[in-house]
Parts: structure tokens; sequence; C-alpha cells
């Protein structure tokens, strides 16, 4: 989280104040190939973003240097998924950054949003970020065989698999 934060409050600094910090948990296949260990993603979650925005406020002990806020505001967007994780995003962060939800289902995450948010009275609205792969080219057949790339990683992870069947 220190090295996140720093990352990030230098680049919100160069860029003057355009940067957006993206944070989420990875999927279990890739998690166990790395050896991570992971019982409880929305847990470790809460706990990297709070630490993150400790460090961007300044909070945490010295290192070699005394530790200062980021010089310019870094709004932190999750990658929120699940209503767990929708939750706890709106209760910790600026914003969400689903992935391939249908239009029921963002309808359906005004719900978990607003649970989170009430946790967090004083922090104003939540950003929604949805992403859908977008693929562009003038050669349709390899503009195609990349989004059918791309997309066969996402069919593989169980986590999506679980996702598409629920949408």
């Amino acid at each position: 989280p220190y090295v996140c934060a720093q990352g990030a409050a230098l680049i919100a600094d160069a860029t003057d104040g355009r940067f957006i910090l993206g944070l989420g948990v990875s999927h279990q296949p890739v998690n166990t190939a790395l050896g991570i260990g992971m019982p409880d993603p929305p847990g470790e979650l809460r706990r990297y973003v709070s630490a993150v925005q400790g460090w961007l406020r300044g909070e945490g002990p010295a290192t070699h240097l005394p530790q200062r806020p980021a010089p310019r505001p870094v709004p932190l967007y999750v990658a929120a998924v699940t209503s767990r994780t929708v939750e706890a995003a709106s209760e910790l962060a600026d914003g969400i950054m689903p992935i391939f939800w249908s239009a029921e289902r963002v309808a359906r995450s005004k719900a978990w949003i607003d649970r989170g948010r009430a946790r967090a009275p004083g922090r104003g609205g939540v950003d929604v970020t949805l992403g859908i792969p977008t693929f562009v080219g003038d050669d349709l057949d390899a503009v195609r065989e990349t989004a059918r790339q791309n997309l066969a990683l996402y069919t593989g992870l169980p986590f999506f698999q679980r996702l598409f069947r629920v949408s």
C-alpha cells in the first residue's frame, strides 16, 4: 500500500490532479499461482484500500523521510462486482469499477451502493464506471480474433463464469 500510494501521489501531481487510482483484488487461480492466500477478498480489499488512503493522507510511520499528504487529491475507485465488494467499496472509495454488468445488475447495484455509502456520511456520491471491453479497428476479422482471445481469459475464471450466469 505504501508503494501504491506514493506512486499514485507522484502521478497525480505530475498530471495536475487528473489521475484516478483503481484498485481491486485478483482471482483465485491468479492468487494460487502467486502463492497468495485470500480467504476473505472483501476484507482484504477493505484493509488495502484503507491502508492506501492512510498513506495518501500522510499517515503512517516515517521511513527515511517524514510522511506527507499527497500534494493533490487522488480519487480512488475499486474494482467491485459482487454485492459485498460494491457495498464495501461504496463505503470506502470515491467510485466503483464493475465490469460486464447487465443493465439489470447496474439497477440492482443502487441498493448495494446506498447501503455502503450510508456507513460513510458526508462522502458525497459514488462514481460508477462500467467496464465493457471494446475493440476498434478496420480489419473486422483481426478485431474479432483479438476480442476472442481477450474475452477467453475472463471465461476461464470461475468468478466470471458465475457472474455471466447470474447476469
